[in-house]
């Protein structure tokens, strides 16, 4: 293992899990903190209609990804990275462009994977694919040391 590669996996390790999403109820972690980074997860949005013609789904993914920010001291200015998965990204990857533009400052600059997938899952372990789950966001930030 190359020494970065070694170096991050130890902080990984060392550093504990903090900063859970509001509401959070499923055994899938929300957010992560080791040092200046966040690592937020699962930010989904409840049960929506086919197809979600003004994006409401895909800003409240987006809203909920803002909220966990905030509440762990950060802004979306933060944002170094973000994943969207979409269940139905015919329909909802042509919305994408201009909501990203009214989140972020500089669109620009962050890196951005969209990835189509088939479903998506609730986090309840019970019944997985219980609700129509049209997105799920991934991020991570970098935020300045607290010490």
């Amino acid at each position: 293992m190359d020494k970065f590669l070694k170096s991050i996996v130890t902080l990984l390790l060392a550093l504990p899990l903090s900063a859970w999403a509001a509401n959070f109820n499923g055994s899938i972690s929300a957010a992560a903190e080791p040092k200046n980074l966040i690592f937020i997860a699962g930010q989904r949005t409840g049960e929506v209609e086919i197809p979600d013609r003004d994006g409401s789904a895909i800003k409240q993914a987006f809203d909920q990804l803002r909220e966990i920010a905030i509440k762990n001291g950060a802004t979306m200015d933060d944002v170094l990275q973000v994943t969207i998965y979409l269940a139905d990204p015919a329909n909802d990857y042509p919305l994408i462009r201009g909501i990203v533009k009214s989140y972020f400052i500089h669109p620009e600059n962050i890196a951005r994977s969209i990835v189509a997938v088939t479903r998506i899952p609730d986090g309840n372990d019970e019944k997985p694919f219980g609700l129509n789950r049209r997105i799920e966001i991934d991020a991570v930030l970098a935020v300045k040391p607290t010490h």
